[in-house]
């Protein structure tokens, strides 16, 4: 479930998630198959087996390990959505939620007719250009209103469109019998408001459309390896589940930042090795996200600049027409937290502190929505911007906002989901290995609800 928080003082989330597991987890495979106990479940021992290391689903134990480390594995593994893909690549369609309602006109034939034009002697009926593109949004009967050179809105009816080369004219009347004021310029902005038409006789439909976006992702498979043998046992002077304990530990380091990383940074792509398998890289949420929403601040080390860049980027993304959820969650790395805390050091403007699955939140409020900030320590170790890292010369801040239960979903291969097991090449080796692999990948959705906020210049 996601995070929830009683009014009655009874958190359903424990700020130590080692003590059980008090959310859900995603997982790709049949949780009953391995019920505990001799239950219902067609195995009665346990997801590792009678005595042995048998091979186990490990997405229970991956989104357990040293969450506050890997925070947006975590977050993403606890509140996005989950899905399962039979083929290596999944595709899916995006488009407005609204047909498109405004443009902007165009220079045309500067008649005493044209009221984006330079001739223009107003009149109760004008006619307004704009390009073949732009045409599309309009139909006759629409009610309209336009920028005019007096700095206010002509309100006007769409009686005909006609195609004069190599631009469209819409012809516009008055709806109150006055003249139409002349646009404030050849581009000023026309808005669709509605449609008006007559109250008896029938009209022919006059459709729009608009087609969506066919958007794609691939699906990774990502596997780390080690190896145990009865020598190295020895020679460290450890038990044998000690050892073993301590070589599963580093895969599952290795496979939380190895996935961390794969949906953090990358390209989507292909490529055929010689043996002619072939791989598959999924796009990287920071890098798509930048290339589509960034926001450069430059010189905010002072806190009084912070805070107006800080303002300047929650308005661009939370207070205009795009909807979106009002609560969203920011990642960011050290010098962006240390910022955040020089800043508002002698105000109150953090809700408090939120704890998601061990994962530390600091909720900030504003009248325009509400940014749930996570330090994210993978910026940090391989930080977005060449030698932007605190431990570097020129550390930069960095932000990603990513409201990830509704822009992120977690693809898994069909029954390739986090999995471990141990095996030996041949029978008689005398060398033990242990796996860890997933097939998986991240597919991005809604990118108009995420951003990055990145520092540009420090100083001057």
């Amino acid at each position: 479930m996601a995070y929830s928080y009683d009014k009655s003082g009874v958190n359903p989330v424990s700020n130590t998630p080692y003590n059980g597991l008090p959310f859900e987890v995603t997982t790709s495979y049949n949780p009953g198959l391995f019920e505990p106990g001799g239950g219902s479940g067609l195995h009665g021992g346990g997801d590792a087996g009678y005595l042995a290391l048998k091979r186990r689903n490990v997405a229970t134990d991956v989104v357990l390990y040293k969450p506050y480390d890997n925070t947006l594995d975590t977050i993403v593994q606890l509140t996005a959505k989950f899905g399962e893909t039979n083929k290596v690549v999944k595709e899916w369609i995006e488009g407005d939620e609204l047909l498109p309602d405004e443009a902007v006109g165009v220079a045309t034939t500067n008649d005493a007719t044209v009221i984006n034009g330079t001739s223009y002697t107003p009149a109760t009926t004008g006619v307004f250009g704009v390009n073949a593109d732009n045409a599309k949004i309009f139909r006759v009967h629409d009610r309209v209103r336009y920028h005019d050179e007096n700095g206010n809105w002509s309100y006007g009816h769409i009686t005909e469109i006609t195609f004069s080369t190599p631009n469209y004219l819409l012809t516009i009347t008055s709806v109150d019998g006055s003249n139409l004021v002349e646009a404030a310029s050849a581009t000023a902005s026309i808005q669709r408001l509605g449609r008006s038409i007559g109250s008896d006789l029938d009209y022919v439909p006059q459709t729009r459309y608009n087609f969506p976006t066919m958007e794609y992702t691939f699906v990774d498979k990502m596997r780390f390896e080690d190896q145990i043998t009865q020598r190295a046992i020895n020679e460290s002077g450890a038990s044998y589940f000690d050892y073993v304990s301590d070589k599963e530990d580093k895969l599952y380091g290795e496979l939380r930042r190895g996935r961390e990383l794969s949906m953090l940074y990358g390209a989507r792509g292909k490529h055929q090795l010689s043996n002619g398998d072939w791989v598959y890289t999924s796009p990287g949420v920071f890098d798509s996200i930048k290339d589509f929403n960034l926001h450069v601040a430059n010189d905010i080390r002072n806190a009084a600049n912070f805070k107006r860049a800080l303002n300047e980027f929650i308005l661009l993304n939370m207070g205009a027409e795009g909807g979106g959820p009002k609560i969203r969650t920011m990642f960011i790395d050290a010098q962006m937290s240390a910022l955040l805390s020089e800043a508002f050091e002698d105000k109150q403007r953090f809700y408090g502190n939120e704890f998601i699955g061990g994962v530390r939140s600091m909720r900030y409020e504003h009248n325009l929505g509400v940014i749930d900030f996570v330090h994210l320590p993978l910026f940090d170790y391989k930080h977005p911007v060449p030698g932007g890292s605190v431990k570097q010369s020129t550390p930069r801040a960095v932000g990603m906002l990513l409201p990830v239960s509704e822009c992120v979903e977690r693809l898994t291969f069909i029954n390739e989901g986090p999995t471990q097991e141990t095996f030996r090449l041949k029978g008689g080796d005398e060398t033990m290995y242990m796996r860890v692999q997933t097939t998986e990948g991240t597919a991005l959705k809604l990118k108009q609800w995420t951003a990055v906020f990145q520092e540009g210049t420090i100083g001057g």
